[in-house]
């Protein structure tokens, strides 16, 4: 494995945990904005070392690799706009809050196990 991708599943690693202590303390009902801030930041910079590494790597475009690393993307592109959504109507519309919770952490894990999986390939 290049340094690139081990750098990048340790940031998506660091996201994902720190997403899992937000998850832990919005169920003690306790909210600590240090932590979804970091949660963000870690989350968007391993978006970023993903799009990077599938930009520079040497797969073709028809690549099923590349389309592995493409659909990570894509699941990261989901959690990211229900993240963010969730965030906005939170205090509006609770419900549909925790609905678009659910979708974040799961299009998250998804995200994350596909693009380890994309790590393992390259």
């Amino acid at each position: 494995m290049t340094p690139q991708i081990l750098v990048m599943i340790l940031v998506q690693s660091v996201g994902a945990g720190l997403g899992g202590y937000a998850l832990f303390l919005w169920f003690k009902k306790a909210r600590k904005p240090t932590v979804i801030g970091f949660h963000v930041v870690a989350g968007l910079a391993g978006i970023e070392t993903l799009a990077a590494n599938i930009h520079l790597s040497a797969f073709a475009a028809d690549s099923p690799v590349r389309a592995l690393g493409i659909l990570a993307l894509e699941f990261f592109a989901l959690s990211v706009l229900t993240g963010v959504v969730a965030a906005l109507v939170g205090k509006q519309r609770p419900q549909l809050a925790n609905v678009l919770l659910a979708i974040h952490v799961g299009s998250g894990v998804l995200a994350l196990f596909t693009a380890l999986s994309f790590a393992r390939a390259a």
